[in-house]
C-alpha cells in the first residue's frame, strides 16, 4: 500500500541536529486566593520540527544524470505551496525502530495487532518494515505473503489467526504528519555550486 503524501527528500546535506519541540495547550485560571484551575484544549500533543540544510550541491557538483540536491528541495517547496499542503517527515526519535516488540497475542482468535513507533505510540505512514514473530522459543521472519499492512493507519493484518502467546517485532521507519510553517524558503549560495539553507520550521498535523 503506498502512502497517501509524499516524503521530505532525505538529503545528504541535512544536518545531523533536529530540534523536535512537544507542544500541549493548557489554560490556567487563578482564583483570587491562589487556587489554579487548568484545562487542556488538546487530548494529544503537537509536535513542532526544525531542520537546517548545511550543504546542498547544485547540478555541477555532481555526477551527470544526478538531479541537484538545491533543486529537488526547491521543488518540493512549491510542490506543497508552501504551507498549504502536508507531507510526511520521519520523526528522528520515534521514526526509526529495530527489533522492536508491539504486541502480544493474547487469544488465539485474533489478526490483528496495531504497530507502534519508538515512543510506544501507533505508528503511522510507514515507509519501511518487516516483521518476526516468536513462536516455540525462537524468532523467525513472517512472510510478506503472510500478511498485510495498512502502511497509513500502521495495522497489521495476518491471514490466519495468530497463535496464543505470539510475540511480533519489527523493523522499519514510520513518519509523522506534518506541514511547513512559512510560506517562504530561504536558500543562500555558500560557493560557485555550493547552497545551505536556514532553519525549515514544520509542524505536526493530526487527521
Amino acid at each position: 500500500m503506498s502512502l497517501p503524501y509524499p516524503l521530505l527528500p532525505d538529503l545528504p546535506g541535512w544536518d545531523i541536529t533536529r530540534d523536535r519541540v512537544t507542544q500541549w495547550a493548557t489554560i490556567t485560571q487563578v482564583s483570587p486566593s491562589g487556587m489554579e484551575q487548568r484545562a487542556s484544549y488538546r487530548s494529544s500533543p503537537r509536535w513542532a520540527y526544525s531542520l537546517t540544510a548545511n550543504l546542498l550541491r547544485g547540478q555541477r557538483r555532481l555526477l551527470a544524470g544526478q538531479l541537484s540536491e538545491v533543486v529537488m528541495l526547491c521543488n518540493f517547496f512549491d510542490q506543497q505551496q508552501g504551507s498549504l499542503k502536508p507531507f510526511l517527515l520521519r520523526d528522528a526519535i520515534s521514526g526509526g525502530v529495530s527489533q522492536y516488540a508491539f504486541a502480544t497475542a493474547a487469544t488465539g482468535r485474533v489478526n490483528n495487532f496495531q504497530v507502534l513507533d519508538g515512543e510506544g505510540k501507533n505508528a503511522a505512514y510507514i515507509s519501511s518494515y518487516s516483521f518476526d514473530q516468536y513462536i516455540s522459543g525462537a524468532w523467525s521472519t513472517i512472510s510478506p505473503s503472510l500478511y498485510s499492512l495498512n502502511t497509513t493507519t500502521g495495522v497489521l493484518t495476518l491471514n490466519t489467526n495468530a497463535i496464543i502467546g505470539t510475540i511480533f517485532r519489527w523493523t522499519g521507519v514510520s513518519n509523522k504528519l506534518v506541514r511547513f510553517s512559512s510560506d517562504e524558503l530561504s536558500i543562500t549560495q555558500a560557493l560557485d555550486q555550493v547552497f545551505t539553507g536556514k532553519s525549515f520550521e514544520m509542524i505536526s498535523l493530526k487527521n
